[in-house]
């Protein structure tokens, strides 16, 4: 299902691209920062990860009773105060010469 969701997502490895693709096109002081999004209760992540199954789905990576059985699992450990889920999301900047 972890491969699923990663394949999902467009663009997936542009967190390690940014730098290089701010300096190509002649950005300096660039910096990048990595943010990570920590979901510890089910009911806040449920709404990110509705949308990479759903895009998962309609890729056919996944079948839908496999996901119906993954989200329940997940809905259970959030019941149980077991729910974990991290996202990093990466952040460039910098400055045109």
């Amino acid at each position: 299902m972890i491969r699923a969701l990663s394949d999902s997502v467009t663009s997936r490895w542009i967190g390690r691209q940014l730098r290089g693709l701010l300096l190509k096109a002649g950005f300096c002081e660039v910096e990048v920062e990595v943010r990570t999004q920590v979901y510890t209760v089910e009911a806040e992540a449920a709404p990110v990860l509705g949308n990479f199954m759903q895009a998962a789905l309609a890729s056919g990576a996944v079948s839908e009773p496999k996901t119906d059985a993954w989200l329940a699992d997940l809905k259970e450990r959030g019941e149980r105060g077991e729910f974990f889920f991290a996202l990093p999301v990466f952040l460039a900047s910098g400055r045109k010469a």
